[in-house]
């Protein structure tokens, strides 16, 4: 009966270590989805998901799984994953698994070639990553969003947003996705027909390329340079770019091939003519299908001229039916409107700020003129008031000392006058010798007493002196 009761205690043990394995597990897949995409797939492919124990940890588990597929260069068809994770962290305050959730869903509806929809959530993540300050995502996401331009020929754009995903790379300094964004801005002004820029600058990703020791980066540039002269018409450096690329089967291949076999007739070598009929079947870049057109009708083949055009009549009409049913002007002017009204709340949230600062300010000047002229002049007032009552009382001070010295010295002079008067009243009243000797010994005496008090006399000066000062 005991055991009975332990047991929904084991049972919650249990599914408690179960959950810990797997959540642990998750997080492992994340460490390493950067490092070893292939090991994160697998972990991920292992994980139980009805242990992950709630509705984020699933929302964590969609994303990673919809960005190790990515990784692994594995298409998805269907965004079931993806949206799981984008509708929880829409509203999560996560920016950064938002971020992520949004540049995935993009990516994933890039390769449906649902470009519209894809530029919604490119844009979407681009926002969050210029919020975060991160540089290396957004070049990322630029760099996508210049692929959905380039493969819809608006070439401005591209090269643009290729622009602007080399600058935010070499800020993130990271390595090699500096090199690839810098190539993209090559591919962009070649594409914008601005051939000499675009080769000035494939000279210096040549450089780069060697510097890295990066084989397929070097190969990708040649190709770059192959079609730039061949644009130009420089069909001896066009030939000489392609021998460099005749060892390499992802850099020599069918477009590379027919562009040589074009390149040597447009040299004068017509037994290159009999070789272009084995390029009929393959998809080939536009410029070069009419410039076999242009070959074709020089050697009076209409047939196969007429094949030419018919394959570029069609690609070319697909992708204008694509471009116009999906409504990509739109997309692209909603986004624009959504910038331009940020940039217009963004300044007048700066002009709210000057506001503040003025208002500040101004209190600060008004302060100030109180200060110096109410504030610290009644301050000085105050202290003058001070200072002469301190000087009225040191008056009266001294006005009492001399009181005294005054009535000191009067004592003196009174009790000598009096001896002295008594002496000649006796002399008058009895004038004989005795008397006047009498006298004048007194008044001798007096004489002495003067002298004997010479220093009193002294002091006595000393203090009416200092009073009268």
């Amino acid at each position: 009966m005991r055991l009975l009761l332990y047991i929904p205690f084991l049972l919650i043990l249990v599914s408690c270590s179960q959950m810990s394995t797997e959540n642990n597990r998750l997080s492992m897949a994340e460490q390493l989805m950067d490092s070893m995409p292939e090991k994160s797939l697998q972990i991920l492919d292992s994980i139980n998901t009805d242990n992950l124990g709630s509705d984020g940890k699933y929302a964590l588990y969609c994303l990673l799984k919809s960005q190790a597929l990515d990784k692994n260069y594995i298409d998805v068809d269907k965004d079931t994953l993806i949206k799981v994770a984008y509708n929880f962290y829409k509203e999560s305050g996560d920016d950064y698994h938002k971020m992520l959730s949004c540049f995935y869903y993009g990516r994933i509806l890039l390769t449906a070639n649902n470009y519209p929809s894809s530029l919604d959530y490119l844009f979407e993540a681009l926002d969050i990553a210029k919020y975060m300050n991160d540089y290396y995502w957004q070049g990322r996401i630029t760099r996508e969003i210049c692929a959905i331009f380039t493969n819809t020929y608006y070439w401005n754009d591209a090269l643009m947003f290729a622009n602007s995903s080399y600058e935010n790379m070499v800020k993130s300094g990271k390595q090699p996705f500096i090199n690839y964004a810098f190539l993209d801005v090559v591919r962009a002004y070649l594409n914008s027909n601005d051939y000499d820029k675009s080769l000035s600058l494939s000279e210096q990703l040549l450089d780069s390329a060697a510097v890295c020791s990066d084989e397929y980066l070097e190969i990708l540039t040649r190709r770059i340079r192959v079609i730039t002269f061949f644009s130009q018409k420089d069909y001896s450096n066009t030939l000489k770019e392609i021998e460099k690329l005749k060892n390499s089967e992802d850099g020599f291949d069918t477009q590379i091939r027919c562009i040589s076999a074009l390149s040597h007739l447009e040299l004068g070598e017509h037994n290159y003519l009999d070789s272009l009929s084995e390029f009929m079947d393959f998809e080939i870049n536009d410029g070069v299908l009419l410039k076999l057109s242009r070959i074709y009708k020089e050697q009076k083949d209409y047939k196969s001229q007429a094949e030419i055009l018919e394959k570029l009549y069609n690609s070319t009409y697909k992708l204008y039916i694509e471009s116009f049913s999906q409504n990509f002007s739109q997309t692209i002017a909603e986004h624009y409107s959504k910038e331009n009204i940020a940039k217009v709340n963004e300044l007048s949230k700066e002009k709210d700020r000057n506001r503040y600062v003025i208002c500040i300010v101004s209190l600060l000047l008004l302060l100030t003129f109180l200060l110096t002229s109410y504030i610290i002049p009644k301050q000085k007032e105050q202290k003058n008031i001070m200072i002469a009552e301190d000087l009225r009382r040191i008056l009266k001070v001294k006005e009492a000392e001399n009181e005294k010295i005054s009535e000191m010295v009067t004592k003196i002079l009174s009790s000598k006058y009096n001896v002295l008067d008594n002496l000649f009243r006796t002399v008058y009243e009895t004038p004989s010798t005795k008397t006047k000797q009498k006298v004048s010994d007194e008044v001798d005496s007096i004489v002495k007493s003067f002298s004997k008090e010479s220093e009193k006399i002294f002091e006595l000066e000393e203090s009416i002196n200092s009073a009268m000062s």
